[in-house]
């Protein structure tokens, strides 16, 4: 019971992160498209640069596969430890 409970965090985790690093690609491109800063402050207009919104995208699938795997490390010496700590708690209780 407790190991489904923990891959269904695990998994809500992910996609969280995951989630949350394609709404910052999609920024990232929405940016190059709309011109952002032209439309919201006056800024003079830039051309769309297909470059530098890939180049920017990659940087952020690079650091989000990092964070995903320095996560994953986590949870899994989290899961590892919680199991000696379910073991004293037993023992303790008998």
């Amino acid at each position: 019971m407790k190991t489904i409970n923990q891959n269904k965090i695990s998994k809500k985790f992910f996609i969280s992160e995951i989630l949350g690093f394609g709404c910052i690609i999609i920024l990232i491109w929405m940016d190059e498209i709309l011109d952002i800063p032209h439309i919201l402050f006056n800024a003079p207009a830039t051309p769309l640069n297909l470059k530098e919104g890939i180049i920017e995208s990659i940087v952020v699938i690079i650091l989000g596969i990092i964070t995903l795997l320095y996560i994953y490390r986590i949870l899994k010496k989290l899961k590892y430890i919680s199991g000696f700590l379910h073991l004293k708690l037993y023992e303790i209780q008998n």
